[in-house]
């Protein structure tokens, strides 16, 4: 049980000291609040966009999975299908990186910790 505890405790801990040390001492000024607002509606879109490419990646997985345990289709649909799992696979890791470069900008931008929160 205690280990379970501090499997839980230790990572928060870090993680609300991570958040603290950015700005500790160095006079970092937070954003006005719909700077804050804006910053964490493009948090969301961007974070939005990494759910529907991931749900794009399971969908052409599961077609592709069928296809190629079905034996059918072949050829020129197969490639198709097949590209459209490499291209949805593509597309997913874009967004993954398009909100990390985001997420690594907001918080010298002034972004407030609890705006950043739900995306670390």
């Amino acid at each position: 049980m205690r280990s379970t505890l501090v499997n839980r405790l230790v990572p928060a801990a870090l993680c609300a000291v991570v958040l603290a040390l950015p700005t500790a001492g160095l006079g970092v000024d937070y954003l006005p609040e719909p700077e804050q607002a804006a910053w964490a509606e493009r948090l969301a879109e961007a974070h939005e966009a990494i759910d529907e490419a991931n749900r794009r990646v399971e969908k052409a997985r599961a077609a592709y999975t069928e296809a190629r345990h079905e034996r059918h289709p072949r050829g020129a649909a197969l490639k198709e299908i097949e590209t459209e799992f490499r291209d949805a696979q593509r597309d997913a890791a874009e967004a993954q990186r398009e909100f990390d470069a985001l997420l690594e900008r907001a918080r010298p931008a002034g972004v407030l910790p609890e705006v950043l929160r739900p995306y670390l």
